[in-house]
């Protein structure tokens, strides 16, 4: 199971745009390679293609994770993009791969690393849109904020979670006031 979140720099058609060559190189690689292609690679190819397409105009973070069912194991890699969470037991680690943003260079390359995942295991991918959010005393949400919300619902699983998090972002932030986009995805194990 591929899990793939990203966000294009800047707003309007030009980065709309670039979500869309990121999304038919991600497809593209996934159809020619049968769905054999490591996180790594994957985020190699889409490197090439954004950074062809934008010419380093507009770039993109982007998290690239791939439940492997059958040994148990999620490999992550990145691109410049906020660390996913793995919360196990109420405990809360970010899994922490380094890359640089897709577009940046052509001769990027990404590392990754591999995790064993349990039973009720959650994991959260998120864009910087959920963090950055601002109250109307222009405080923003925080990533310590988001932490607190995982961590204490995440024994109720992914829907748990999902929902928890909207509903702190619904009340923390200032009504009409969101400037980005926010993007939550909410995995759990079973």
């Amino acid at each position: 199971i591929l899990v793939i979140v990203g966000d294009a720099t800047g707003h309007g058609i030009s980065s709309a745009i670039i979500t869309g060559a990121a999304t038919a190189a991600c497809d593209l690689a996934c159809n020619v390679t049968q769905g054999k292609l490591s996180p790594s690679d994957l985020l190699k190819m889409m490197n090439s293609a954004i950074h062809e397409t934008a010419r380093r105009q507009i770039m993109m973070t982007c998290g690239a994770g791939l439940f492997d069912p059958k040994t148990r194991t999620l490999t992550v890699a990145n691109a410049g993009h906020h660390f996913p969470y793995h919360v196990r037991d109420g405990q809360l680690r970010p899994i922490m791969v380094h890359g640089q943003p897709l577009g940046a260079s052509s001769g990027s390359t990404y590392d990754s690393t591999s995790i064993t995942y349990s039973p009720n295991d959650v994991f959260v991918w998120f864009t910087d849109g959920i963090v950055e959010c601002e109250n109307d005393r222009n405080e923003q949400f925080t990533e310590k904020k988001l932490r607190a919300v995982c961590q204490r619902t995440a024994a109720g699983g992914a829907r748990s979670v999902r929902d928890s998090v909207v509903e702190a972002i619904a009340s923390f932030q200032k009504p009409g006031s969101q400037s980005d986009d926010m993007t939550l995805v909410v995995a759990s194990v079973k």
